[in-house]
């Protein structure tokens, strides 16, 4: 399947299924369905994205911290209002690595007030070509632009692009920041520099041994 359309790379301004098989069922029967219908969201969600994903020629940004919630994430107050299978998006987020250059980008929103600040947060995907998101320049003190703010003014985008179940976002984005810290560490580097430093070291003379 292919690809789907994405947004600009220059970038500036820019159904639940099942529901109604289920409504009628008794409270088991919805159980049940549920989790079908997720599984069944997911794989048209990896039909969808995965093959841009995998040849490069759709670019995701990280859609996580605001100028309010940075090192206190949990406590982010992007919001996600949810009516008749759209998600109405309002919010600010920033450091936004690339955000210029991307297509798509996965959001951490506020789904519904819950008593810990880590519950009700979901996770959602939102075309950066999307009416009602503008991407505005971070340029550093060396010049360069590699960082974004992006605004969110009553974005829609529909609720199947929304990443497995709402309220459990904290518990994906924790999931997945567990690969970008390997993926900065750059293990596979690392252990090929380590290589070359015991192959240098085995080669060189012991220095008591040419004493």
């Amino acid at each position: 399947m292919a690809a789907p359309a994405g947004g600009s790379r220059n970038n500036t301004s820019s159904t639940r299924t099942g529901t109604r098989r289920c409504a009628n069922r008794h409270a088991h029967g919805r159980h049940l369905c549920r989790p079908g219908d997720l599984h069944l969201r997911l794989r048209r969600q990896k039909a969808r994205w995965l093959p841009g994903i995998r040849d490069g020629s759709v670019g995701w940004a990280q859609g996580y911290s605001e100028p309010g919630a940075g090192s206190d994430l949990a406590s982010l107050q992007f919001s996600a209002k949810l009516d008749n299978g759209t998600y109405t998006l309002n919010g600010h987020k920033i450091w936004t690595s690339a955000a210029q250059h991307a297509d798509w980008i996965f959001l951490l929103a506020r789904t519904s007030q819950e008593e810990k600040k880590q519950q009700g947060i979901s996770f959602i995907c939102c075309p950066l070509d999307a009416p009602g998101v503008t991407v505005k320049p971070i340029i550093t003190i060396d010049g360069n632009h590699v960082l974004n703010e992006v605004f969110f003014e009553d974005v829609k985008v529909p609720e199947e692009n929304r990443i497995g179940e709402a309220g459990k976002g904290w518990t994906y984005s924790q999931y997945l920041l567990g690969f970008e810290r390997t993926s900065y560490a750059r293990i596979g580097g690392k252990r090929a520099m380590l290589r070359h430093v015991r192959e240098v070291a085995s080669a060189t003379p012991d220095a008591a041994a040419s004493a």
